[in-house]
């Protein structure tokens, strides 16, 4: 009776070691894909309203060739774009956009801040 409860012992071990038979677990967390869906989300805002801005820019630069505002905004839109993070984009957007108003302002006289 001790014989069988040392090999009944003996092979609950061996099953213990055994490496269990799993499904697939996923390569990435659901709380990290959240993020990088929201991040994918925020990017694809930040592109949109570049294009809004170049859009606008466009007509401008049609209306009141030479200004000065207009060709910096086309500056921080074109050139600085490529090398920026995407949060130093958002700063870039928002300077654009700034630069936009003033120069719609300017036609009325009246600078907003």
């Amino acid at each position: 009776m001790v014989a069988a409860t040392v090999a009944g012992n003996a092979r609950f071990r061996a099953a213990q070691r055994e490496p269990p038979v799993l499904a697939k677990t996923p390569k990435y967390s659901p709380a990290a894909t959240k993020r990088g869906s929201r991040a994918r989300a925020k990017a694809e805002s930040i592109v949109v309203q570049r294009e809004r801005l170049m859009a606008d820019l466009a007509l401008l630069r049609k209306v009141r060739a030479g200004s000065r505002f207009v060709e910096n905004a086309h500056r921080l839109l074109t050139r600085q774009w490529s090398g920026a993070t995407w949060k130093a984009r958002e700063g870039l957007l928002s300077a654009a956009a700034w630069l936009l108003e003033l120069e719609r302002s300017s036609d009325q006289g009246v600078a907003t801040m």
